[in-house]
């Protein structure tokens, strides 16, 4: 009620408010009194954040998955150095292709 009721004269809230939907409330009202060109500026601001975000986020799923994939790999060769069945390495443990195990098997004995 204290924020609807002195919402036109308040600067900021009071320092005892500590509650976040009230204080998203004072920057919301705050917003209101911006001009066209800090709105401008605002959102492009936040959709710059929001673009550097998913950026982030895109390159840390890619690094997630080439590390799945190295672990996938790193499973069935030590499977195959325990003579692991190819088809079984396949199917339950790596879901890696017999092809990509066949080409694992090749390359531990190139050594």
């Amino acid at each position: 009620m204290y924020l609807l009721k002195y919402a036109s004269q308040e600067q900021e809230p009071p320092k005892e408010i500590k509650n976040e939907i009230v204080l998203s409330a004072y920057a919301s009202l705050e917003q209101y009194k911006w001009t066209e060109q800090e709105h401008d500026d605002y959102f492009r601001a936040e959709m710059a954040i929001q673009q550097e975000i998913d950026k982030f986020e895109e390159k840390f799923n890619a690094g997630m998955e080439k590390g799945i994939e190295k672990e996938k790999i790193e499973t069935a060769k030590e499977m195959l150095i325990e003579n692991g069945p190819i088809e079984q390495i396949a199917r339950y443990t790596t879901k890696l292709t017999i092809e990509e195990i066949k080409k694992l098997k090749a390359e531990k004995y190139k050594v």
